[in-house]
């Protein structure tokens, strides 16, 4: 995937220095700030992410990295959420049906909107927000994490016979928990826990860790602050 990624990146600054070079042709004792404007405007392609990248970023090896981290984390996770949604709703005709007549109460249809599509009007789109918060329960793109321990520590549970014990994690341990499966506990969950229920989430706030799509503590993925439900429901 990297040597993928570094074929487009070099092509990207060849590209961009040939810009600059026709730039400054044309406009000889200016500063490098206006050179680098001028080769942008010089550049007649359409608009690209590392394109625009390229200038700011001298290390490759680091524009890669940005690159490769802004398409996993914002474009496959939004993808794959997509995806499960269309089919869990195919599997769920009631489901579909209700979606539908609230978007179209909601918002209004193409031909004749009652509303524009805001963060704010997504937000307040209740049964949507549902949806999408049991799709992501069901299939968190993120179904498996782990974290390696820095320093000798104590997690406050996990031991013990009945696993409600402190238990001792020594510096190096790696520890990895299964979101996917957390989800899906009956004992968090209630009867059901594996089906596809968007009503569940009426009135419920979750302030655990019983729900973690976007996993948790001081690495929770900046994508939770772009969905509506999130913001409401979760601290």
């Amino acid at each position: 995937v990297k040597s993928y990624a570094d074929r487009y990146i070099r092509e990207a600054a060849a590209h961009a220095g040939e810009a600059a070079k026709r730039a400054q042709k044309k406009k000889k004792g200016a500063t490098a700030r206006d050179v680098d404007s001028e080769a942008v405007d010089s550049d007649d392609r359409r608009y690209g992410l590392i394109s625009e990248l390229v200038g700011s970023y001298p290390d490759k090896v680091a524009l890669r990295n940005q690159v490769m981290q802004l398409l996993v984390a914002g474009r496959d996770t939004t993808a794959a959420t997509l995806t499960w949604s269309f089919i869990l709703l195919e599997a769920h005709p009631t489901e579909f049906n209700r979606l539908q007549s609230t978007i179209i109460d909601h918002f209004g249809t193409e031909s004749n909107p009652s509303r524009p599509v805001t963060f704010e009007n997504l937000k307040s789109c209740k049964y949507l927000q549902w949806v999408i918060a049991e799709v992501v329960r069901l299939y968190p793109t993120g179904p498996l994490n782990a974290r390696k321990a820095s320093v000798n520590t104590v997690l406050p549970v996990g031991g013990g016979i009945d696993g409600k014990a402190p238990i001792a994690v020594k510096a190096g341990t790696t520890v990895a928990y299964n979101t996917y499966l957390l989800h899906r506990r009956e004992q968090l969950w209630g009867e059901g826990s594996w089906d596809f229920r968007p009503g569940r989430w009426e009135g419920r706030k979750t302030t655990g860790w019983e729900y973690i799509p976007f996993h948790g503590g001081p690495q929770t993925c900046l994508g939770r602050r772009l969905l509506p439900f999130f913001q409401t429901n979760f601290p």
